[in-house]
């Protein structure tokens, strides 16, 4: 088993912590390592990489392991993106003075801002997750809204100015 051990040693130093406490934590338990880390690469840009890897004992007894990295830089920036938009998103629905929720396809419902737990006299806890009829004292049980729900939604994405008494 030549050169086992020798990979951690020529990883980038911003690398090397993390794939040696990865090494010393799977050599623990057993098995292969799995994880995402940043490594440096020769050109000095840092990016993204998935590691799946077995652990190796050279002869010298040195840990080492013999795997594959992928580069995940792109999906990472994806993921850091949609993360971004969802947090501008809950900004805006923050920010509405009217009452404002988001159901999920299932009508559980996913978020609402201030003015809706204030306006139904609700609280995030009570409300998020729920499906949309059995909200409060089930005062979402309106046959026309139903009809918008499960009928009109479902086909055109959006309908406006539905109002709850």
């Amino acid at each position: 088993m030549a050169g086992a051990g020798r990979g951690a040693r020529t990883l980038p130093a911003l690398a090397r912590g993390s794939v040696r406490e990865g090494a010393a934590r799977t050599s623990a338990r057993g098995g292969p390592v799995d994880g995402e880390d940043r490594i440096g690469r020769a050109d000095g840009a840092v990016v993204w990489v998935h590691a799946h890897a077995v652990l190796l004992r050279g002869p010298d007894g040195e840990l080492g392991w013999q795997g594959v990295l992928t580069d995940i830089t792109e999906r990472r920036l994806i993921k850091q993106r949609a993360k971004d938009a969802l947090n501008y998103a809950d900004n805006i629905i923050a920010t509405m003075r009217e009452p404002f929720m988001v159901l999920d396809t299932t009508l559980r419902i996913v978020t609402a801002n201030r003015s809706f737990y204030q306006n139904f006299l609700v609280t995030p806890a009570e409300t998020q997750g729920q499906f949309v009829y059995d909200l409060g004292n089930r005062q979402w049980v309106i046959p026309r809204l139903r009809v918008l729900l499960e009928e009109v939604l479902p086909r055109n994405n959006v309908f406006h100015d539905f109002e709850v008494e």
